[in-house]
């Protein structure tokens, strides 16, 4: 929802619609951030981010997001 998305193809998914984000579990999340989704803009920040960056993103995404608690911790 802003200039930078425009740019992504396909465009991110709208995070805060439960369509898009009831199939999303912890370990979804954390393959996606560490391995980026294929033929999409996600990269992978494999390397970049450590175990505890990952939970980070998750913790957030779930409270900005998924309004859900976390999952068991990895």
């Amino acid at each position: 929802e802003n200039w930078i998305g425009e740019f992504l193809r396909p465009h991110p998914p709208d995070f805060t619609a439960p369509e898009q984000t009831g199939h999303l579990t912890d370990t979804t999340i954390a393959s996606a951030v560490f391995n980026g989704l294929p033929q999409t803009s996600m990269p992978s920040f494999r390397g970049v981010l450590g175990p505890e960056d990952i939970d980070a993103i998750i913790a957030f995404m779930r409270r900005a997001f998924l309004n859900a608690p976390a999952e068991n911790p990895r």
